[in-house]
């Protein structure tokens, strides 16, 4: 059987670092421009995604950027929920579970892999459980390990036949060189349009066209 790999953020569901930091952002209690936040947010959750620090350090330490401290606030923004792709994920789990090993690629922080646990545990119930490659367990992410990371996946599940969805080009042609079969999901349409083109790509792709 072959595998079916998946990204999450701008595929299945929104990009959900985004929300977050813009809440954050919207809620500081600081004079603070947007890029020196990018710039400070960013070195936490690069620590983050490959597991160097906690959870709660994640939190924390964003918060402390945006010198937030309303447990209120804060309550609200870690209960963030993002918008998910129905369709996408209903295909996913009606049309392809059967004959595929479904499986995640996917780089996420702390953060992000706690929202898709408490919010989302319906996609990862359809996911073969030793074909789940996040960041955070594998300390390599496909933007800076790129070839090396798909081969060691590659590797992992036995050289079987497999198939990557992701919405970056760069992590398409990083998978291809690494003896993946890639479908790009085009995020610049809109869900509706992206997910038609998605299927009829994937049906061509089955066909060998």
């Amino acid at each position: 059987m072959s595998v079916l790999l998946w990204d999450i953020g701008n595929v299945l569901l929104e990009p959900i670092h985004g929300k977050i930091l813009d809440d954050i952002f919207e809620n500081r209690n600081v004079n603070m421009l947007k890029e020196e936040f990018k710039k400070l947010s960013s070195e936490v959750l690069n620590k983050s995604f490959i597991g160097k620090i906690s959870l709660d350090e994640t939190w924390k330490e964003l918060f402390n950027i945006a010198k937030i401290s309303d447990a209120k606030t804060i309550e609200k923004i870690r209960n963030v929920k993002v918008k998910r792709n129905t369709t996408l994920l209903n295909y996913i789990e009606k049309d392809l579970t059967n004959n595929y090993e479904i499986g995640i690629i996917s780089d996420l922080s702390q953060i992000g892999y706690w929202v898709v646990k408490n919010f989302y545990k319906d996609f990862l119930n359809v996911c073969d459980k030793e074909k789940i490659f996040i960041s955070i367990n594998t300390k390599k992410t496909k933007r800076k390990d790129k070839e090396e990371y798909f081969a060691s996946i590659k590797q992992s599940v036995k050289d079987k036949s497999c198939i990557f969805i992701d919405d970056e080009i760069s992590n398409i042609e990083s998978a291809k060189n690494s003896g993946f079969k890639t479908i790009l999901y085009e995020a610049n349409l809109k869900w509706e349009k992206a997910n038609k083109k998605l299927i009829e790509d994937f049906n061509k792709l089955k066909r060998g066209e």
